[in-house]
Parts: C-alpha cells; sequence; structure tokens
C-alpha cells in the first residue's frame, strides 16, 4: 500500500451492532483451544466451516487472520480481511486484527497503520468504541510523532474501553515507533495529518462554553470547597467527564487548568449552538456512552442486591418470627427492598436515556 492511501477507506463500511457471544457456539468455542495448542490446519479447517455458517460474525474472520498470520501467510490473511469487510456486521475488529498481527508477523507499517486508523474510524463513525487496541497503537504513534495531545486523547478512549492503565509493554511501543520513525519524512507527515483529522470531530465536539458564571469545586458532599468561579462566556475544552450521584455533579477537566474539577450538572452552556445543561453534554458524548450503560447496569445491580438482601431477611426471620427482634428486622428488610426498587428504577431511567443518546 502506498502512504498516500493511509486512512482511505470504503464510505459505505459501517459497524453493526453485533450482540453474538462466540462462547456459546461450540463449533465457534473449539477454534482458539486448537489454534493456541499449535493444531493449525484443524483450526482452519473448523474456521472455514465456522465462515460457511456464520457469514456475517467476525470472529471467524479474526481467527482465520491470526492463523495464518502465524503461518506468515500475509497475502492470504489480506484476503480474508477483504472478505470479512464485505459480510461482517462488525467490521472495526477484522482491521484491528489484521493490522496488529500482520505487524507482528514482519507485515508492512504502512500497512497497519492504515488498518488501525480505519478500525478506529469506523468505531468513531459508529459511536461504539469496543476495541481498545487501535487506539493504544495509535497513542504511540503519535507519542513518537511529538502529538502529545492526540496521544492523550487516543488514550482516554482507551480508558473508557477496558479502564484506566491498560498499556503496552515498553518492548511493544519502542518496536512501534521505531518502524513509524523509519517511515520517510513525507509518509510521517500523511500520518500525522490523518490521525489529527481523525480526533478532530471529537475535539470539537467536546468544546462548550459558559452561558452564566459558574462555580467549580475541588470535590462533591459536605468537604468539598469551591475552588473558583468561571465567568460567563468562558471557552472550556472538556477533556473528560466523569457522573457522580445520578448526574447531579459532573468532572470535568478543564485543558487551561489541566486538572479535575467538579461542576453541577445544570450548569448552563452553551454546545453545538444551542443552550443546554453539562449533564445534557455528558450524554451526548458517544466515547462515554457505554461507561453510561455500565453505571446504569451497576445501579441495576445494586437495587437487586438489596432487594435480594431484603428478601433472604424476611425469609430468615420467618421461621424466627417468636422472636422479639421480628418487627425491627422485618421492618429493616421493608426498607431495604424498598430502597432496591428505587435503585432498579432509577438504573431503568439511565439505561433507556443512554440506549437513546447511541
Amino acid at each position: 500500500m502506498d502512504f498516500l492511501d493511509i486512512g482511505n477507506c470504503d464510505p459505505s463500511w459501517r459497524d453493526e451492532v453485533e450482540t453474538r457471544d462466540w462462547r456459546n457456539y461450540p463449533e465457534l468455542s473449539e477454534i482458539p483451544s486448537l489454534g493456541n495448542s499449535g493444531q493449525t490446519q484443524e483450526a482452519l479447517a473448523s474456521v472455514d466451516n465456522a465462515i460457511v455458517k456464520f457469514s456475517d460474525l467476525d470472529f471467524p474472520y479474526c481467527w482465520k487472520i491470526i492463523l495464518l498470520c502465524k503461518d506468515g501467510a500475509l497475502s492470504a490473511a489480506a484476503s480474508t480481511l477483504e472478505e470479512g469487510l464485505k459480510c461482517s456486521k462488525l467490521k472495526s475488529s477484522i482491521c484491528t486484527c489484521f493490522a496488529s498481527k500482520s505487524f507482528n508477523a514482519g507485515g508492512n507499517i504502512v500497512d497497519s497503520l492504515h488498518w488501525w486508523i480505519v478500525s478506529a474510524s469506523l468505531q468513531f463513525n459508529s459511536g461504539r468504541f469496543i476495541d481498545d487496541d487501535p487506539f493504544l497503537h495509535l497513542a504511540s504513534v503519535a507519542n513518537v510523532l511529538s502529538e502529545n495531545s492526540a496521544a492523550s486523547s487516543f488514550l482516554q478512549i482507551n480508558d473508557q474501553i477496558y479502564g484506566r492503565g491498560v498499556r503496552f509493554h515498553p518492548e511493544k511501543d519502542a518496536k512501534i515507533q521505531t518502524a513509524v520513525l523509519q517511515l520517510p519524512v513525507p509518509a510521517r507527515e500523511k500520518v500525522r495529518s490523518v490521525i489529527l483529522s481523525l480526533l478532530a470531530p471529537m475535539n470539537a465536539k467536546y468544546k462548550v462554553s459558559t452561558v452564566e458564571s459558574a462555580k467549580c469545586y475541588d470535590g462533591i458532599g459536605l468537604s468539598s470547597q469551591q475552588i473558583g468561579e468561571i465567568p460567563a462566556g468562558t471557552m472550556l475544552d472538556v477533556v473528560s467527564l466523569r457522573k457522580q450521584d445520578r448526574k447531579r455533579w459532573i468532572g470535568v477537566t478543564l485543558a487551561y487548568q489541566k486538572r479535575m474539577v467538579w461542576m453541577s450538572g445544570e450548569t448552563k452552556v452553551s454546545f453545538s449552538n444551542r443552550v443546554t445543561t453539562l449533564a445534557d453534554v455528558y450524554a451526548q458524548v458517544t466515547p462515554w456512552q457505554k461507561t453510561e450503560r455500565q453505571g446504569a447496569a451497576a445501579e441495576i445491580g445494586k437495587g437487586l442486591g438489596y432487594i435480594g438482601g431484603g428478601v433472604l431477611g424476611l425469609f430468615f426471620f420467618f421461621f424466627n418470627s417468636d422472636s422479639p427482634l421480628f418487627p425491627i428486622a422485618a421492618l429493616i428488610c421493608c426498607v431495604l427492598g424498598i430502597k432496591g426498587a428505587f435503585h432498579v428504577f432509577m438504573g431503568c431511567i439511565e439505561f433507556v436515556h443512554a440506549k437513546r443518546s447511541v
């Protein structure tokens, strides 16, 4: 591939929602064990059968690429990539798999850069961030090109997918960066341009301005202290967002302060040429939608835990109803049940809200 083609992809490619789990299908779940145990031919036979049966699932294409790259058959792996891009509902994972596995097998860094960028672009366009690997690779590339802000943005997306602290081993970072530095200067500048343009919509999306003066705090609760007041009309580059206490407080990292502060979710801001609140901005920022759904699920889980504890408590004390503590215990169990129902209700509302924002 010519470096001028880096990042160019078919505009018809889209990542669709994929809910199937390969672990639930015996003919798919046997493939990793075969491949990891060195039974390459048996694994390839199983993969080919799986592609026939699950032609729109990304998993068999990814594993065929893994097996072919392990044997050094990079051309065949590239053909599998093309086949997967035509048929699979989820395309970004196949792009990532080919880019990473072919690079590890000695493939061309230009090809790998192209497919990491395509994978990231597909995830940006779908608004669903499910694969952290391209963002880790692009963070390494941005670092070696001295684009530290871009590297930070890529790592931030990675942290929202798998949690903070997931990073490459330094040796892997060094391998990627050495390969990039060996590219001719025009190729490096092309890569720089593409990764910056990839992040441009994301960076623009997070710019807000205060409609009225707003207070910011060093935390929340009774122990928090006001650390400043932002004048009306101040432009804020919102680098990260966090939810606390069902969106009543939004933690924002202000670019000019380089630290996290807390502001009320009801703070009025100008966002995308309209007046809204920070809480509404939080709901619309797509890289955090998965975190939003996870928070809603955690809220529902907490509620079910309270309800389960209340039911078990009532069941236990039912067989000890002659105890003088029975009325108090029954009351406590009922309170737990009511509290649990409240958490489940709020979690369902948050989950529905998150689904609508996708």
